[in-house]
């Protein structure tokens, strides 16, 4: 695997695992996402879970391209 395509995981997760984001969302969806310090309660680590999965998947997409089907070459 290129060592290039690790960038796009890690980088999503650094950012929807930080305090802040917990903060921002916890000022947005309420207090049942993260404490006031930050930390993540089971909901909002799910709820990251949620968007993490479904960002990476957007973004790997949008960089690489749709997955190619068949893989044999032959043009069908």
């Amino acid at each position: 695997m290129d060592p290039t395509k690790k960038i796009i995981p890690f980088l999503t997760f650094a950012l929807l695992a930080s305090p802040q984001a917990f903060l921002l969302v916890r000022s947005i969806a309420g207090s049942w996402v993260a404490t006031a310090d930050g930390l993540p309660k089971v909901g909002g680590l799910l709820l990251h879970a949620l968007v993490f999965v479904l960002l990476t998947h957007f973004l790997w997409k949008l960089v690489y391209g749709p997955k190619k089907v068949g893989g044999c070459g032959c043009g069908m």
